[in-house]
């Protein structure tokens, strides 16, 4: 059985991705580059900035025409502005894909943090379910705990893995 959770937040660890394999389970921290790489895809959407691109065209246009018509240089610029800044978010999209490549390689250059736990290595395992999230605290035999925490789809998944996995050693609380 191989099923992997994302949105799942570790009590200590933060965001982390759980993998579910043969005999026990997986853990990967969320990297800064993966939080800066989901921020990117949110704020520049291809579509926004190509439209702020084409309302910076149309006000450069408009602001053109107003000075044909004998308008101030203080009127272009102020029917330019909302131009400025259109174009100002495109080159701060150009900036920010810059930075997201270069750290989505260094990612790649890293090592993943993959944290193995085989089933055999755990001590003890509690769920409390509560409306709309899973909570699932795992003791190891070395005497670590962790408490994983997951809401909306990923928490009934989150179950189900450690229920294959532990069976009669996940206790509900």
């Amino acid at each position: 059985m191989n099923m992997r959770i994302s949105g799942v937040q570790a009590e200590p660890g933060g965001d982390v991705t759980i993998t579910f394999v043969p005999h026990g389970y997986e853990v990967q921290g969320i990297h800064m580059e993966t939080r800066m790489e989901n921020w990117y895809e949110r704020v520049f959407r291809s579509r926004y900035v190509f439209s702020a691109l084409i309302g910076s065209a149309v006000f450069g246009f408009l602001a053109i025409l107003a000075g044909d018509q004998g308008a101030s240089s203080t009127a272009q610029t102020l029917i330019f502005a909302p131009g400025i800044v259109g174009i100002a978010y495109a080159l701060l999209w150009l900036v920010a894909s810059r930075i997201v490549v270069l750290t989505s390689a260094a990612q790649t250059l890293r090592q993943a943090d993959y944290k193995h736990h085989p089933a055999h290595t755990i001590h003890q395992a509690w769920v409390h379910q509560s409306p709309g999230a899973l909570a699932i605290t795992v003791r190891h035999a070395d005497g670590t705990q962790v408490r994983y925490t997951a809401t909306g789809p990923a928490a009934p998944a989150l179950g189900q893995g450690f229920h294959h996995l532990l069976g009669p050693r996940l206790i509900a609380y």
